[in-house]
């Protein structure tokens, strides 16, 4: 989530320092199962065109602190942008393995060559281990030992089921 321009003055103030604390409200989420709200553990905006990171740590006494790129050493400048396309790079390949993964990860870097950042990657189906989770409690029972074997052989680990 990109920080709107028109805050570009209240990025210029430095936080770090301590002087200026502006607060910020943490987003919270429903937990479905629970219908409970739960604090997220970190809000976090980054302006990529002007390096600037700014985040809100639940929890914290600090509100919201401002990292500007910028101010940090050129030595460190120059590692931010292996690092960054590193971790963009590992995101493309998250959950693939072998060819997919290289295929993602090529068609990633084809794609910010080009300029674009978002690339939508056909990605095979996925089970949550919920699902596995529920589907097995809701077999007969003379079907769940069998059920459970083929989970171990295959070397899935879900919580509730084969641990």
């Amino acid at each position: 989530m990109a920080v709107k321009k028109n805050l570009q003055e209240v990025l210029n103030v430095a936080v770090l320092d301590g002087a200026v604390e502006p607060q910020v409200e943490l987003a919270s989420t429903e937990t479905p199962a629970e219908g409970k709200k739960r604090i997220a553990k970190m809000t976090r905006h980054y302006d990529s065109d002007e390096g600037i990171f700014k985040c809100t740590v639940a929890g914290g006494s600090k509100g919201e602190m401002i990292f500007d790129a910028k101010l940090l050493p050129e030595n460190i400048q120059m590692k931010l942008p292996a690092f960054a396309l590193n971790h963009r790079l590992g995101d493309a390949t998250s959950g693939l393995r072998g060819l997919e993964a290289e295929e993602s990860m090529v068609k990633t870097w084809e794609a910010m060559l080009k300029g674009t950042w978002e690339v939508k990657i056909a990605k095979g189906p996925s089970v949550k281990a919920s699902e596995v989770e529920a589907g097995y409690k809701a077999l007969p029972e003379e079907l769940k030992s069998q059920a459970l074997t083929l989970l171990k052989a295959l070397g899935l680990t879900i919580p509730g089921v084969t641990d």
